[in-house]
């Protein structure tokens, strides 16, 4: 039970992690290319 438990804060970590760098990405991107898609994808990322 423990080591499950473990394994769920590490997953549930590791993924908000990798969402937040590629949030980074998508606001690096839409700063350079201008573009409202991007900022529009992030908003409905973070909606959900």
């Amino acid at each position: 039970m423990k080591s499950n438990l473990f394994s769920r804060i590490f997953l549930f970590y590791f993924l908000l992690i990798i969402n937040n760098i590629i949030l980074v990405v998508i606001y690096h991107f839409s700063h350079k290319h201008c573009t409202p898609f991007y900022v529009s994808l992030l908003y409905f990322r973070l909606g959900n």
